[in-house]
């Protein structure tokens, strides 16, 4: 468990995005994973798990992201729990690049 850090610990159980790299290049954010965030509103202990890593990375002076959000129900549920931001399919659907 040498050099082991609490953070990839949490990232390798949570299925947070935040490797080495991203310490590395300063990237200050959680991404909270699809898995979690699509039953938030379904599934009482997905909802506290997206509570305690928002909780734990704010303390770590981390912005947190849910990916997938789908429904305004999910959206509602991630502001009341105060991530920082949202992507998904009903904050606006992927664009083609011009």
């Amino acid at each position: 468990m040498k050099g082991y850090k609490a953070d990839e610990a949490i990232g390798s159980f949570l299925g947070l995005l935040y490797t080495e790299e991203d310490r590395e290049k300063g990237r200050p954010q959680h991404n909270l994973d699809m898995v979690f965030i699509s039953a938030i509103t379904n599934s009482v202990i997905d909802e506290e798990m997206v509570k305690w890593v928002n909780e734990i990375a704010h303390l770590m002076g981390k912005k947190t992201i849910a990916q997938c959000v789908e429904d305004e129900a999910t959206a509602n549920s991630l502001s009341l729990i105060g991530v920082d931001y949202m992507q998904g399919h009903w904050i606006a659907y992927p664009k083609e690049l011009q």
